[in-house]
């Protein structure tokens, strides 16, 4: 039986949509109303200029996974399959801390959550660690290190700019990084179904190129606002645990001045002061200095 699910999208994301799944061999023509409509395996995807996206077909329910993550309404049955992020099966999901931040490391994690481990990763608070405090995150990292499996790559200053300068895009960087660290929890999975989940930063294939074939036999989706998946979650805090522990390292060896972010107003006069102490290799070792930051602090 052919099944229908519905879901809003805004013009980026029904743009990003396009082109993930133009890469997956979907046929697409003009419809009346529509931005475009596209014909895939037992699917048919329309995304109207309202907005609305219809996915319809006995493929319907495996593209919502695979491409939908954050949820569309199932019409005319049960509720939709990934919508609510109650796990069924185990998942590793992976996030980033510090790509917006001129100064301190860049921080990828993973971290697997299955049904068993779901409930306390909540009752320490896990969530979105974008709209936690510090403090919380600190003091949930302990804990979650001890529960689940996980992995982190901490790429400081200095070893994220003489990488950056190998791979020259930031998303191809971090699609490296994503990789490592979901291979390594991977390794220490059970045996068994997994879902890795990536809260999405560019194109997918950025880190499905560097995943091995026994890892990409699993299920893989990059959904936007990916922190609502309990794993997804889970690796936030990790990350973002160990990017304030690289930030306050880096601050102490500044000698206590370093701001967070890419816009303080206190940003440039400090880069300006650290080029004049020791040049360009002593900023980069507390800033990322591809950003354009650095080039104003250069000039006059």
């Amino acid at each position: 039986m052919a099944d229908t699910y519905v879901t809003r999208l805004d013009r980026a994301a029904g743009e990003r949509l396009k082109d993930d799944i133009g890469r997956e061999n979907y046929a697409f023509r003009p419809q009346d109303h529509a931005w475009w409509n596209a014909r895939g395996p037992d699917t048919v995807v329309t995304w109207y200029r309202s907005g609305k996206l219809v996915v319809q077909g006995r493929g319907a329910e495996a593209f919502v996974t695979r491409f939908l993550a954050a949820g569309a309404e199932k019409r005319g049955g049960d509720a939709p399959p990934s919508r609510d992020p109650e796990l069924r099966h185990a998942e590793i999901g992976s996030d980033e801390s510090g790509k917006g931040d001129y100064f301190g490391p860049l921080t990828v994690a993973a971290a697997l959550v299955d049904p068993e481990t779901e409930r306390r990763i909540r009752d320490l608070g896990v969530q979105d660690s974008k709209q936690v405090t510090d403090g919380l995150v600190r003091r949930a990292e302990g804990a979650i290190a001890e529960l689940v499996p996980h992995a982190v790559r901490v790429l400081e200053p200095e070893a994220y700019n003489r990488a950056y300068a190998e791979v020259g895009n930031l998303n191809r960087l971090l699609g490296r990084l994503h990789a490592e660290v979901i291979e390594e929890v991977v390794a220490q999975a059970p045996e068994g179904r997994l879902r890795i989940v990536v809260d999405r930063f560019g194109d997918p294939e950025h880190v499905r190129r560097h995943l091995g074939p026994e890892v990409k036999q699993h299920a893989f989706v990059m959904p936007t606002k990916a922190e609502s998946h309990p794993a997804v979650a889970t690796a936030s805090f990790l990350a973002r645990a160990a990017f304030l522990r690289g930030f306050e390292e880096l601050k102490g060896l500044a000698g206590g001045e370093l701001y967070r972010g890419s816009s303080d107003p206190r940003i440039l006069p400090l880069a300006r002061r650290l080029l004049r102490e020791g040049g360009e290799e002593w900023l980069g070792r507390f800033a990322k200095l591809h950003f354009k930051t650095t080039q104003r602090a250069r000039g006059p």
